[in-house]
């Protein structure tokens, strides 16, 4: 589980480099996390395709320093059971590449198959990772209605935790100033084998552009 405030990641931050002991969850994350992990027992995780979905056969409180949760699935209709980490993102703030990272050596250590970051929000730089060793690393974000939880029920039938796929790309260098980039599809992680599955373009629905990214904030300029 990640904290809230700045001076709390940047802690656990230097906790993971081996620089300071990683700082106490305070009550106000613990509670967060509770919701989470509960909404996570009901409905799962998503993935892109309509169908997929993990669904969690057990999953309990973890004491770790970023990881916050422990859980199984079953792998396909008669698979092997997988054993997944789950990383719960602040209430209010942005997972980083950096606490990813973090969470699946983590992961790794305790023997984890897959890591589960869970966040409203992922900075640009995070969606470089998909797997460290044979670690698969999914980032599945959080809707936004959970701030409602209050309000909502808890069936089981939402959607609050969605894994996108990560877009397959090819860098055309022809030499000049300028870069092309070919998007060839996208590639989503099927939990009924275990694999990356690849899809075309027609399986994307809109894409998005900003001509002035500063590598923090993403504003669409253009839309497609």
């Amino acid at each position: 589980m990640l904290p809230a405030s700045e001076e709390e990641l940047i802690d656990e931050i230097k906790a993971a480099e081996g620089k300071c002991l990683p700082a106490d969850s305070d009550l106000a994350g613990l509670d967060f996390s509770a919701i989470v992990i509960d909404y996570l027992k009901a409905e799962g995780v998503k993935q892109q395709a309509k169908g997929d979905r993990i669904t969690f056969e057990s999953l309990t409180p973890w004491p770790g320093n970023f990881i916050g949760a422990s859980g199984t699935f079953i792998e396909g209709e008669n698979g092997p059971e997988r054993r997944a980490a789950i990383l719960i993102g602040p209430e209010y703030g942005t997972v980083g590449r950096q606490d990813i990272v973090a969470a699946a050596r983590e992961a790794v250590d305790n023997r984890f198959d897959v890591l589960i970051a869970c966040a409203f929000n992922f900075d640009a730089h995070s969606s470089e990772l998909a797997h460290l060793g044979s670690l698969t690393i999914l980032k599945a974000r959080i809707n936004p209605d959970m701030h409602m939880s209050e309000e909502l029920k808890n069936t089981g039938r939402g959607n609050m935790f969605v894994v996108f796929g990560e877009p397959d790309v090819e860098i055309l260098d022809e030499g000049g100033p300028e870069i092309r980039v070919k998007v060839n599809g996208v590639d989503v992680f099927d939990p009924n084998t275990g694999d990356i599955r690849s899809s075309d373009t027609a399986g994307i629905a809109a894409w998005f552009i900003d001509t002035e990214y500063n590598e923090e904030s993403f504003f669409v300029r253009h839309a497609y």
